[in-house]
């Protein structure tokens, strides 16, 4: 599950949780392992290579348009 939370003084911030029932040897579930991760860079990251291809656009039409109004 993957949610975010609040920080005071740092905004919001990206945690991922991961978790396993552990269950005994009559199937009833006996512990929760699990971890919580912060990946709101690893978030962060992923927006910036998804937005990469428009921005390369965008510089090669402002660096086009430069070009045809040269004389």
């Amino acid at each position: 599950m993957e949610y975010r939370v609040l920080q005071p003084g740092s905004g919001v911030r990206r945690v991922l949780y991961r978790a396993r029932v552990i269950r005994d040897r009559g199937s009833v579930p006996d512990r929760l392992v699990g971890v919580t991760l912060d990946v709101t860079e690893a978030r962060e990251l992923e927006k910036e290579w998804e937005r990469a291809p428009s921005l390369q656009l965008i510089a090669l039409a402002e660096a086009a348009e430069r070009g045809a109004h040269k004389p």
